[in-house]
């Protein structure tokens, strides 16, 4: 059903030794059918790595038989990943009901460098909602949004975009302040959770980014140096 195979869409358009799950809790404030951040960490050879997804998963949508309501849904894998990786879901058995936000925990020491695009396997268990509900058959759809950067460990130590920028305040109203030490030039971008680019701005010092024209809700702030990225989550209020 090609309505259902949208849904994984909203979840993956989209992701050091294992972690018990605890590490990783649900942002229950997320929007049914999100997902964030909207890229992962870069990694670096021989250094512990770890990130954190967050989603929520759709609670119904529409197909052409009527209503279908979304009972719940397994992701079944990540392919893809260093042979150092592991995941590792909020829930034991990676499953989560129609509408709950969860989590997901990549950890890892990579040995090599290289890029390793991510292919994500997920099961849905939808219902055709009428008179009388009718289960249907589950359906298994993958999505590869991420990709995983591992680059050598000389990058890190001469330069680390992340320690290196600071962005207040978080939540936001009007303005929204990105201050650097950083003495190269640096995009900023920000997304809404749906991957449509609302702000884009190239600076080298300090910024300040205008807010007034975006509604409330949940954002993604991607900012990168052309050697590093990050992302971090902004919430307008």
């Amino acid at each position: 059903m090609k309505t259902l195979a949208k849904i994984t869409f909203f979840l993956f358009t989209t992701s050091a030794s294992l972690q018990l799950s605890a590490q990783c809790t649900p942002d229950i404030n997320m929007p049914k059918g999100s997902i964030f951040p909207e890229s992962i960490k870069i990694g670096y050879k021989d250094l512990a790595y770890s990130d954190v997804i967050y989603f929520r998963a759709p609670l119904d949508t529409n197909s052409i038989l009527g209503k279908v309501r979304v009972d719940s849904m397994e992701i079944t894998g990540v392919k893809g990943l260093p042979s150092e990786f592991t995941y590792t879901c909020f829930t034991s058995n990676c499953r989560f009901k129609g509408g709950e936000s969860s989590c997901l925990t990549l950890t890892g020491t990579p040995t090599k460098t290289g890029v390793y695009p991510l292919v994500v396997y997920v099961r849905t268990y939808p219902t055709l909602k009428g008179f009388i509900d009718v289960p249907l058959p589950a359906q298994n759809d993958s999505n590869s949004r991420y990709t995983l950067y591992v680059y050598g460990n000389v990058g890190y130590l001469e330069n680390s975009l992340e320690n290196s920028i600071s962005v207040f305040p978080n939540p936001a109203n009007d303005l929204l302040n990105i201050a650097t030490s950083s003495t190269q030039k640096i995009t900023a971008q920000l997304f809404d959770i749906n991957g449509k680019l609302h702000i884009e701005q190239v600076f080298d010092a300090n910024a300040t980014m205008s807010l007034k024209a975006l509604s409330k809700g949940i954002y993604v702030l991607k900012l990168n140096n052309n050697t590093q990225h990050f992302t971090r989550k902004i919430v307008v209020e």
